[in-house]
């Protein structure tokens, strides 16, 4: 302490001339439009220099699991494919030319260039928006399993909110038995997320698989999460039941945003009947 006073006192004057060029500065800067609009275009221009920097070593560092998890999702496709192929020649069945069926889905791949974890409602931000066939609602998903849903969208950018959110609500099911619940969010652990409105009636077991049921706008049979804790609650009739996420969404780097191009049609469907319903 003794040692910063004494340079304190030593360089005194170049300190208060340092000072006073700072505070000139500022009010150069506050109450000039020209210095001003310089300064902080100048102040942006770096900003967003440092961040591409930033991002890129991070999507450098993280170039190794990124690869890994798409080697995996290949792998994965690749088995799917063969066992589909051959169940199909042994029960001898046609394949599909209709193409609306085949290409029931689209997917565009973007890059995750802003994303939050710990936040009550996290937001996820993609370079890909209207121009790109973006739309609002459509699902998002990731090598290793569902991420979220498209919430607002621009003509170059998208915000997505992700499972991370108090306002998550999946349509799921346990893949064993096939039983429905629903997947909501309610802590601030990243990995952890909860499944409900099972009943006591059903058997539910540690190490259950939970995939999506096909309602709302993810395909059905998407990897959500494995059930890691099953707790029953005296007087109550559903279980407490803790699920780890498939997809780690502190760490994404890329996803896929899934277009249902018969999903226009349902809902007309689905409004039409319900408006006749009320007549």
């Amino acid at each position: 302490m003794g040692g910063l006073l004494y340079l304190i006192r030593k360089y005194q004057l170049f300190l208060l001339f340092l000072l006073l060029e700072l505070v000139s500065f500022g009010l150069l800067v506050q109450n000039n439009y020209y210095q001003n609009a310089v300064f902080f275009n100048s102040a942006n221009s770096f900003t967003g220099t440092i961040l591409s920097w930033s991002s890129g070593l991070r999507e450098y560092f993280n170039l190794r699991q990124i690869n890994k998890e798409l080697a995996q999702d290949n792998v994965q496709m690749k088995q799917l494919l063969a066992r589909v192929t051959q169940k199909n020649e042994q029960l001898n069945i046609k394949p599909i030319q209709d193409s609306i069926i085949i290409n029931k889905y689209t997917y565009t791949l973007a890059k995750v260039i802003n994303n939050s974890t710990n936040k009550i409602n996290n937001i996820i931000t993609i370079d890909k928006g209207a121009k790109h066939g973006i739309k609002k609602g459509m699902a998002v998903i990731s090598p290793t399993g569902i991420v979220g849903k498209v919430i607002q969208v621009k003509q170059n950018f998208s915000t997505i909110i992700s499972l991370l959110s108090s306002k998550t609500n999946i349509s799921v099911q346990i893949k064993r038995n096939g039983e429905l619940a629903t997947l909501t969010w309610g802590n601030r652990n990243p990995r952890i997320a909860k499944l409900n409105d099972i009943s006591t009636n059903v058997k539910v077991q540690v190490n259950d698989t939970i995939q999506t049921s096909g309602y709302a706008n993810f395909p059905p049979r998407l990897m959500v999460g494995i059930v890691k804790k099953v707790r029953l609650i005296p007087e109550k009739t559903f279980y407490e039941i803790e699920v780890e996420l498939s997809t780690n969404l502190s760490s994404l780097a890329y996803v896929y945003v899934i277009q249902d191009i018969l999903k226009l049609e349902q809902d007309e469907l689905e409004a039409e009947t319900l408006e006749e319903l009320t007549e």
